[in-house]
């Protein structure tokens, strides 16, 4: 697929379920913007085409240092502007990770430029504020941790955005949204939450703001004690009726 940026071609791989429609997912895979897709995200884009129905595009996008902020964005971006020539319904943008912050990022870009968004986000598990240092929590129990701490977060962000301008850019950092009304509607966030919540959340209140809001969950939240930040269980059918829940892609 063409990168928003001319001569650039970002390799992609596809994932198309049998009597998949005109919805289409885009994905965008976790790494802290620094690392490949793993087996692990490819497994999850093909376990969302098999439960949503929908093709899903995984979007190998480029990665910092070599290539720092704005190149994975404009990647994401180039891949869902082809995909509004190749599909007829809506388009659903989602990642893990440093890809949920890309999936926000997108919405912000296009909203911004009057351009078509996204028709739903999916944000798991998303570093959506790069202002790390301002949540007192982070700064308390994100210490040492063994994975997603303090130490680690700042190290990727320094690879991919080091300006501190870029700390509170909505499209580089999607929480500080924009001032100009780009704020995504009620019912296009899936499985998401703020970024401030890099705090141990309660999971019923945080049940209980997303819906509010009009967001719905594709899986279950869980947090034990030092997780920084919160994380998504994995995906167990016996214990989650996802092949419902994911089709929330195509009802919202």
């Amino acid at each position: 697929m063409p990168s928003l940026e001319a001569g650039i071609d970002v390799p992609i791989t596809l994932c198309t379920p049998p009597g998949a429609g005109g919805d289409a997912f885009l994905y965008r895979h976790g790494g802290g913007w620094i690392a490949p897709a793993s087996g692990k995200h490819l497994g999850w884009a093909k376990r969302i085409a098999a439960l949503s129905g929908q093709t899903v595009m995984a979007v190998h996008y480029r990665l910092a240092p070599e290539d720092r902020y704005p190149s994975a964005l404009h990647d994401a971006v180039g891949a869902f502007r082809a995909m509004e020539n190749l599909f007829t319904g809506s388009i659903t943008a989602g990642g893990d990770s440093a890809g949920a912050n890309l999936a926000a990022a997108l919405f912000f870009f296009c909203c911004q430029r009057g351009h078509r968004v996204p028709e739903k986000l999916m944000l798991s598990c998303g570093v959506l504020d790069l202002e790390l240092e301002r949540h007192a929590s982070m700064m308390r129990s994100g210490k040492d941790h063994p994975y997603n701490g303090i130490e680690l977060l700042a190290f990727q962000r320094a690879l991919y955005a080091p300006g501190r301008n870029l700390w509170t850019d909505p499209c580089a950092s999607p929480a500080h949204r924009a001032r100009d009304g780009c704020r995504p509607p009620q019912g296009r966030r899936v499985a998401s939450y703020r970024p401030s919540l890099l705090r141990r959340p309660r999971s019923g209140r945080l049940r209980r703001r997303n819906a509010s809001s009009g967001a719905r969950h594709a899986s279950r939240l869980t947090c034990s004690t030092g997780c920084m930040p919160p994380r998504f269980a994995s995906p167990r059918p016996r214990q989650l009726p996802l092949a419902s829940t994911l089709a929330v892609f195509r009802t919202v």
